[in-house]
């Protein structure tokens, strides 16, 4: 890329021109993803979000998009009270597992892996068909709802977000896919910005305090398995960490601080080969 790097004085005070307007956008509008990035490493956030620099979509991503997709379905043929079981066939399945590959660069590790994958998803949207952990005929009050935080009413930026789902009085839900089971604790410490945020739209969107949060997963064992987990509404302690993350954030991007956060996050990052260059001919 022809662009001058900001790698080559870490910490710097001032950006290239062009990096430096790059940097003001990427830091006027906050999301859970982008808070994420740059908090587990600051390197990764540099060239994912300053440079843009596109990278394959990986087995675990292609996995959680065509179950998101499945559940999305699901969940819209409730809300409107259509059968949500003749959309959710396993024809369905193929045609939307067909459509998200081709949508983008998959860097699948050999011939075998596509329908390796795409069988363990079948699987597991399979077992969720079986016994949903939502009854499927309880109405959603949302189902992938798009919400934002508009910086002119309080101090905060812009700050936006999709809800998966919002179940009765008020209940968010949130699904993911992982390889194992998860402590709550865990999980709970994990998704905490993510939560919060949704909670600080939910509340700025109705004027009431959310019921609290579901998280879902679904984990793609040999034998698949659904995990719920409940957690309490968002506390004042929970949204005074969100705005000192958000400051943190901010400042950094401003400043340039893009060193090196190594960690083990380093064994499956995108731009390990990229980052490992540069830290070689530093």
């Amino acid at each position: 890329m022809n662009s001058p790097s900001l790698l080559e004085a870490p910490n710097r005070k001032s950006f290239p021109k062009s990096l430096a307007f790059v940097a003001a956008e990427v830091t006027s509008v906050v999301s859970a993803s982008r808070l994420k990035c740059y908090m587990t490493c600051r390197r990764q956030f540099y060239f994912r979000y300053i440079l843009g620099l596109k990278k394959p979509a990986g087995a675990a991503l292609i996995v959680g998009q065509a179950l998101h997709r499945m559940l999305e379905i699901w969940n819209h043929a409730r809300w409107h009270g259509d059968n949500a079981d003749l959309g959710t066939t396993p024809e369905r399945f193929e045609e939307e597992w067909h459509t998200i590959v081709e949508a983008q660069p998959v860097a699948w590790k050999d011939d075998k892996e596509e329908p390796k994958q795409k069988a363990t998803a079948l699987r597991l949207w399979q077992a969720w068909l079986a016994d949903p952990p939502i009854p499927i005929d309880q109405a959603p009050e949302g189902v992938e709802v798009y919400l934002e935080h508009e910086e002119a009413i309080s101090d905060r930026p812009k700050i936006i977000g999709y809800l998966d789902l919002v179940r009765a009085g008020g209940l968010l839900v949130e699904f993911k896919t992982a390889a194992r089971s998860t402590k709550a604790e865990e999980l709970a410490h994990q998704h905490r910005l993510q939560l919060t945020i949704y909670a600080l739209l939910y509340r700025e969107s109705t004027w009431q305090q959310e019921k609290g949060f579901q998280v879902i997963q679904l984990i793609k064992t040999k034998e698949p398995k659904i995990e719920v987990f409940n957690f309490p509404p968002a506390t004042d302690k929970d949204f005074e960490e969100l705005d000192a993350t958000i400051h943190a954030f901010q400042q950094g991007v401003s400043r340039g601080d893009f060193t090196l956060s190594p960690g083990q996050h380093c064994s499956w990052c995108d731009y390990r080969t990229e980052c490992q260059n540069k830290v070689a001919t530093n």
